[in-house]
């Protein structure tokens, strides 16, 4: 199974995690992350079953965390943790297909993370692990209270 990467400290609950809309009933329309963002650094080891990401912050952004996602039984269970840089609210976050460089469409709503005084936050989804097939590249993508992405993760191959 391949490494989870280390999300700049929003170890958010990602399969079975985070994240919703910033008002709505659907996602909102994201732009592809501009050229030249940062790519993800690898977490530390996930143990068997698992993947860890680090969540790094989108230009004009500086918001980092981490994302673990973890398979139980017939479901994933995604647990991220901003650690840095949010102001207190909603920061709805979502696994999508493709890659942070070029956008994609929302596979699955996470639950929103909820940004403390503090500078930082956590959000725990559970999701029935059948909405990420193996056979297609994924990204964790949080989004600020305006709906613009603050950060990104790759996910690697989900075969958990």
């Amino acid at each position: 199974m391949s490494q989870l990467r280390h999300l700049s400290r929003f170890a958010v609950a990602i399969p079975a995690l985070l994240l919703t809309a910033c008002g709505g009933d659907s996602p909102p329309a994201e732009s592809a992350p501009q050229a030249g963002a940062p790519a993800a650094t690898p977490a530390a080891p996930a143990t068997p079953g698992e993947i860890r990401v680090a969540l790094t912050p989108q230009p004009g952004f500086t918001a980092t965390g981490t994302l673990r996602l973890v398979r139980d039984g017939d479901n994933f269970v995604a647990e991220a943790v901003a650690e840095t840089h949010m102001n207190q609210g909603d920061y709805p976050m979502y696994i999508r297909e493709g890659n942070c460089a070029g956008g994609g469409r929302v596979v699955v709503p996470l639950t929103a993370i909820q940004g403390q005084e503090s500078g930082e936050g956590t959000a725990k989804t559970t999701f029935p692990a059948a909405q990420l097939p193996p056979a297609a590249s994924y990204f964790v993508s949080i989004h600020g209270p305006t709906g613009s992405p603050v950060a990104c993760a790759d996910l690697p191959a989900v075969n958990l």
